[in-house]
């Protein structure tokens, strides 16, 4: 599925094929979805400005944390295919992408 053409993902800052936003909003439909804590931040994919908005996707933490500030930040590839989401304060000493989820013995240290 390519993704790169029309989007805006509504995050703290997101960089999409070069370009940096800073919008420094938080989801209005966080709450989505089964097992998620209030308030957790959650990135919405959706059409460019210059069409209808309306959501048509949805992003969420594997491991949900109200402080981790999951969206902070967002790298998409240049293909589209892969998304990266971070979250700013999250507990892991996991180290890149897919890492160890149950490892939480550096606090706030970021994924």
């Amino acid at each position: 599925m390519r993704i790169l053409n029309h989007v805006l993902v509504l995050v703290a800052s997101v960089a999409v094929a070069g370009i940096t936003a800073d919008t420094r909003a938080q989801s209005q439909r966080a709450r989505q979805g089964p097992q998620t804590p209030a308030p957790v931040r959650g990135p919405i994919v959706q059409p460019s400005p210059t069409f209808p908005v309306k959501q048509v996707g949805y992003i969420k933490a594997s491991r949900q944390g109200e402080r981790a500030q999951f969206g902070d930040a967002v790298a998409l590839s240049g293909d589209g295919n892969t998304m990266v989401v971070g979250a700013r304060a999250e507990s892991s000493a996991a180290t890149g992408v897919n890492g160890n989820q149950a490892d939480t013995s550096a606090f706030n240290a970021g994924a």
